[in-house]
């Protein structure tokens, strides 16, 4: 029997439905059809049946998602323990971040290449929590601390925020008090609802006039520059575009931590420790300035 064969079953179960897990596997869904046929065949057993609603598994089929399970955790632990371990820095390296932070890991990734050639990174920009233990990514930058206890946080440090707007909105509906009543603000859905700059509008702005709702900050800043209103957004990442200039840091607007974290085996391994350094010197350094 093919181990690869009980990766699909498994995918199935998680997901619902032969597209589902074919989106999930990267693979198209004749070809998930075709290796569940064959696991059925070779264990001689129905693993799930077809209904309107999914694929519904069978008894036989819950208890082969169970014995795989373990399978895929023991291979698992196989690849993050003993994977790389004979090589250089060289490979893949899998990457999550919000997509604020894509300029700044970008630029790092680059140093990194030159010094690396060998390396290819996988950016997977994104604001969900990529499951690191399941290999989905092999370093995330997180604004909040993992609990996990197989997965290892380091704190590059405080990422304050600030008010910015573009010069021809300060020009055209002058400068804005303190509490920005009667002026255009760009607000945060969620995630960002509860981030420094979400928190500090929602409790502070209330006199303001939502222009624009927004779930990623590099939308905040575009409409910002823009002249849409002014955007609470993270301080390193104005100071770059031309077209914004700094209303102010407000004292109650609180400051994101940062850290880098990976899954206590996979940090070991030479192209990831070397991708965790490489980030990290680079948002010490953005920290330490407060502005990039």
């Amino acid at each position: 029997m093919e181990w690869g064969d009980i990766r699909f079953l498994i995918a199935l179960q998680r997901h619902g439905s032969l597209a589902a897990a074919s989106r999930a596997l990267g693979v198209d869904q004749t070809t998930v059809g075709r290796r569940l046929g064959a696991l059925e065949s070779e264990l001689g057993t129905r693993l799930f049946d077809r209904h309107p609603t999914g694929h519904r598994l069978t008894t036989a089929g819950l208890r082969a998602c169970e014995l795989g399970a373990t399978m895929e955790s023991a291979a698992e632990a196989m690849e993050r323990e003993l994977g790389g371990r004979d090589t250089g820095v060289e490979g893949n390296v899998r990457i999550t971040a919000p997509g604020g932070f894509v300029p700044l890991v970008v630029g790092v990734l680059a140093e990194l290449r030159a010094a690396h050639p060998r390396l290819v990174f996988h950016l997977l920009v994104d604001n969900a929590s990529l499951d690191l233990a399941r290999r989905e990514a092999d370093v995330a930058v997180r604004m909040v601390k993992p609990e996990q206890p197989t997965l290892v946080a380091r704190r590059a440090g405080q990422l304050p925020w600030g008010l910015f707007a573009s010069e021809a909105y300060l020009r055209r509906r002058g400068s804005p008090p303190p509490d920005l009543a009667g002026h255009d603000v760009i607000a945060y859905e969620a995630p960002l609802v509860r981030s420094p700059g979400g928190a500090w509008l929602a409790e502070h702005a209330r006199e303001a006039r939502v222009a624009l709702r927004t779930n990623n900050v590099l939308g905040a800043v575009a409409a910002a520059a823009a002249g849409v209103g002014v955007a609470a957004v993270p301080e390193f990442m104005a100071p770059g575009d031309v077209r914004l200039t700094r209303v102010r840091r407000p004292r109650e607007m609180a400051a994101s931590p940062v850290f880098l974290v990976a899954h206590r085996d996979v940090a070991k391994i030479p192209r990831v420790r070397a991708t965790l350094d490489g980030l990290y010197r680079s948002l010490r350094q953005v920290m330490e300035r407060g502005v990039a």
